[in-house]
């Protein structure tokens, strides 16, 4: 298993041997939640290289903190959670964060709550991986389609204007480490929820 969206941030100044040749890296905390609301377009993102080096600046409108994924796998199985990560050094503490989803007929960016949908926050463990629940809609019937609107497959390319696009935004470093990097991870997942 592996976490296709993983990012990092940091506290201070890191050493070099904690973070070598990475001077781009953003801080903790420094992450703008999307601004959604009604008459006023948010902003979807441009596709950001995989495994891009943090000694280089971050494209304009590109960011390092959005999953980009199928819908579906490709046996059909549609995505109903997102699996989120989180490690630090030794004395870090949960981390405050929001999850934000991305709907491309309004173009707005919706906040997801925890799968209880009681918080609007979720707190990540260091070293371990919280869940959050996402919508699982099915195609519209073909009255309900809007001009234009193409259903998507399982063999779509990640990136296309059908597929999942969570952004995961850490909220401000109180109380961690500092001079310390942090590293954050995103996976979608097929698997039901666990208050089923």
């Amino acid at each position: 298993m592996y976490f296709p969206t993983s990012f990092l941030r940091i506290t201070g100044t890191p050493s070099a041997t904690l973070l070598p040749q990475a001077t781009q890296v953003p801080a903790l905390g420094s992450d703008a939640s999307p601004l959604s609301i009604w008459g006023a377009n948010g902003v979807r993102p441009a596709p950001l290289p995989v495994n891009w080096p943090y000694s280089v600046a971050i494209p304009a409108g590109a960011m390092d903190n959005v999953l980009t994924a199928r819908m579906k796998n490709k046996d059909g199985h549609p995505v109903r959670r997102i699996a989120c990560s989180f490690l630090g050094p030794t004395g870090a503490i949960a981390q405050l964060v929001d999850l934000y989803l991305w709907e491309e007929s309004t173009r707005q960016w919706y906040q997801l709550t925890q799968a209880n949908g009681v918080a609007q926050h979720m707190m990540l463990l260091p070293g371990g991986i919280s869940y959050v629940d996402v919508p699982c809609l099915s195609e519209p019937v073909q009255s309900q389609q809007q001009a234009g609107w193409t259903p998507r497959n399982a063999t779509s390319q990640a990136g296309d204007a059908g597929d999942l696009l969570v952004m995961l935004v850490p909220g401000p470093a109180t109380g961690q480490p500092n001079n310390s990097v942090f590293q954050f991870g995103m996976g979608a997942c097929v698997g039901t929820s666990r208050a089923q």
